[in-house]
């Protein structure tokens, strides 16, 4: 694979989408060539088409070490104006508990995010780590009350991941639930 990974990232920036995604697939079959190309795979985090941001977040995400050299680079697309990409650097950034952990601060952030979908896609990140859940807890208890049902849901996930946060805010929970109920 990696003879012909020089042939295939200049296809990253072809202006067929269908070409750019399967560049980003047949890269991604290789760990080696993932860690090589990384930044050039990063770049497509910010693409048009939904197809190829997905298979670029399944090939960061594979490869935790070639994703946290990038990570600065990739928690900056947090704050892109475009909603699926931050919900893209959202998900590549909980990879690793380690970048995941370096990130959540900014990955909180997204909890107010005007798309429901990087709220969710924030709250489900955080419940990856209990002691992320635990240490910003109140952030995501917030979402409980979230106009989106998803997010709610995905809020209660997250605080039940930790024992903690669940007898902390148990009356909380205990209401989001029974909202859902009636």
């Amino acid at each position: 694979m990696a003879q012909h990974a020089e042939a295939i990232v200049p296809k990253l920036e072809h202006e067929d989408p269908g070409v750019r995604r399967a560049a980003v697939q047949a890269l991604a079959k290789s760990p080696e060539t993932v860690a090589h190309h990384a930044g050039a795979i990063v770049h497509r985090l910010e693409d048009e088409d939904w197809r190829v941001l997905q298979a670029a977040v399944a090939a960061l995400a594979a490869m935790p070490e070639a994703m946290a050299q990038h990570a600065a680079a990739i928690a900056q697309r947090l704050e892109d104006e475009d909603s699926r990409v931050r919900q893209a650097a959202v998900q590549v950034l909980a990879a690793s508990p380690e970048t995941l952990a370096q990130h959540a601060t900014a990955i909180v952030q997204r909890l107010e995010d005007e798309d429901s979908d990087v709220r969710r896609a924030a709250v489900q990140v955080l419940a990856a780590l209990p002691e992320t859940v635990v240490q910003h807890a109140a952030a995501i208890v917030q979402r409980l009350e979230d106009k989106d049902s998803d997010v709610c849901e995905a809020a209660v996930e997250a605080l039940a991941a930790s024992p903690e946060t669940v007898a902390q805010h148990a009356a909380a929970i205990v209401q989001r639930l029974e909202d859902k109920d009636s």
